[in-house]
């Protein structure tokens, strides 16, 4: 059921992408950070779980003026919706959405880190070859998440979070027994790997990864 579901969603987005005149498509690539922008406002300040409520009640706190203004947008990109008879901002289906986990996980995927390391990115490691993390902040990702714990622990959430529908179809599709040796190159903290020795508590589990996530992942695995 889940490989149909990705498979037909699969179509429709490249049906969507494949009839969208060249002109629409290229405008939508080059406004995509605007409407992260909006997103990261909205879910990093927890606006949209204030809602349903007016400008000034789910601003209450912040800058009226700006904060009003990321509202009206949040309407603009469908994620909340105003009733202009009392002015109460509700929340749309995607606005619900966001409102959960996918929202946390945007607040973080959108944070001024990865922000600023894309852009460095963009502008420096296409010439440089390091990293956009280490051409901004002068070293590599986990040497500064070492020094800055509460951004590491973000980063481990975001993860985390990534892994668990990853994980979802593996764990469905496996032709695995359940006494094989299962390495994950690259595994971070260990999420993956704490699943499947869940599901197979008999598999030896290995991680292959930096100092930095594998210290953490042998408390989960």
């Amino acid at each position: 059921v889940f490989r149909l579901g990705t498979f037909v969603n699969d179509i429709f987005t490249g049906l969507s992408i494949a009839t969208t005149p060249p002109d629409i498509r290229a405008l939508q690539l080059t406004t995509m950070q605007i409407e992260s922008t909006i997103v990261y406002a909205l879910t990093k300040h927890g606006l949209l779980s204030k809602l349903p409520a007016t400008c000034k009640e789910a601003c209450a706190g912040a800058n009226q003026e700006f904060c009003c203004r990321f509202l009206r947008a949040g309407a603009g990109i469908g994620v909340v919706q105003k009733n202009e008879k009392d002015g109460v901002y509700s929340l749309t289906p995607v606005g619900e959405v966001l409102n959960g986990d996918i929202g946390k996980f945007a607040s973080i995927v959108l944070n001024e880190q990865n922000r600023e390391a894309l852009a460095a990115a963009a502008e420096k490691s296409v010439l440089t070859g390091k990293s956009g993390f280490y051409e901004h902040y002068g070293e590599e990702l986990w040497k500064w998440y070492a020094k800055n714990p509460q951004s590491g622990e973000d980063f481990d959430v975001l993860m985390r979070g990534a892994t668990a529908p990853q994980a979802a179809a593996l764990l469905s599709t496996l032709p695995l027994v359940g006494n094989e040796t299962v390495c994950d190159v690259g595994g971070g903290v260990g999420t993956l790997l704490s699943l499947f020795s869940t599901h197979w508590p008999g598999i030896k589990p290995i991680l292959f990864d930096l100092e930095g996530p594998t210290s953490k992942a042998k408390k989960r695995v």
